[in-house]
């Protein structure tokens, strides 16, 4: 017996290539999906919105370094014999902000892990997107993974302990934002999450065919700061349909249609709709 979708259920769904053997890891016993670091990317912008220090007065300057040097004094970094140097050290970083930018970056790859989905904004046809399917699914070759997401962000999150995990669609613009430094740090905090999450849900208008939900995940040992395991496990609840691609070969279909069969995973194959540049499907009902 095939699983019913749930109607109030939003679907966001995977582009996946099924000749590459980690992509079949989503189908797999363990429906393993993986959090990408930013420095992967085929956007070299995406997740690079850094603060912009040239927007500080001087006032705000002297508040960011005395944040700082209040920081490295907690980690034992700095005690009243090197502060002075360090000060001085930090003043002369900012006058230098494509370092401090190249810090950041480093930070966000080692520290967050990204997934990337397509939410389409009649929200029940992400399966839909021709360009997708171009672009992550071997030119039509592929399949297309549909995830409840609610059931999505509940699992993943439930894996994650001392992880921060947010997920929502991204914000395409054609002006590049600009993130000042927020000073002090410790009576911004809030607004400084906003920023945080501003530089990496923000894509430039050419992505806008996307329609990109991303779930990110953010780590928050301080004793082990690097993302290693960047994989998480779900169930076969999380899994809503499977589509296979218009012009998947034979032999992929099959081992994917007989996972499907043992999961019982709603199969959907795409096939051109007649005399349009768009894309149907039709169900594949599994005995």
């Amino acid at each position: 017996m095939i699983k019913e979708k749930v109607a109030e259920d939003v679907i966001v769904y995977k582009y996946r290539d099924w000749s590459n053997k980690l992509h079949r890891k989503v189908l797999k016993s363990k429906h393993q999906i993986y959090f990408a670091s930013p420095n992967t990317f085929n956007d070299p912008f995406d997740c690079r919105i850094n603060y912009n220090f040239s927007c500080l007065s001087d006032k705000d300057r002297e508040g960011y370094i005395d944040d700082r040097i209040e920081f490295l004094k907690e980690v034992k970094r700095v005690d009243e014999s090197n502060e002075k140097f360090e000060r001085n050290s930090i003043r002369k970083e900012l006058e230098y902000p494509e370092k401090l930018h190249k810090e950041f970056n480093e930070i966000y790859n080692s520290r967050i892990g990204v997934f990337c989905c397509c939410q389409d904004e009649e929200i029940k046809k992400g399966w839909q997107n021709i360009l997708m399917w171009s672009h992550y699914a071997n030119d039509h070759k592929g399949f297309c993974v549909g995830f409840y997401k609610d059931k999505l962000n509940c699992e993943v999150k439930s894996n994650l302990p001392n992880q921060m995990l947010k997920g929502g669609l991204v914000d395409y613009n054609e002006e590049f934002p600009i993130l000042k430094p927020l000073v002090p740090i410790s009576k911004n905090m809030n607004e400084i999450g906003k920023n945080y999450m501003t530089g990496v849900k923000t894509k430039a208008i050419n992505w806008e065919y996307e329609n990109e939900y991303r779930l990110v995940r953010i780590n928050l040992d301080s004793n082990e700061p690097e993302l290693k395991n960047r994989t998480v496990n779900l169930t076969n609840d999380c899994i809503a349909e499977v589509t296979l691609g218009l012009s998947i070969s034979k032999c992929h279909e099959e081992q994917i249609t007989e996972i499907c069969r043992k999961k019982n995973i709603r199969l959907y194959k795409a096939v051109k709709t007649p005399l349009k540049f768009s894309i149907t499907r039709k169900e594949i009902y599994l005995s």
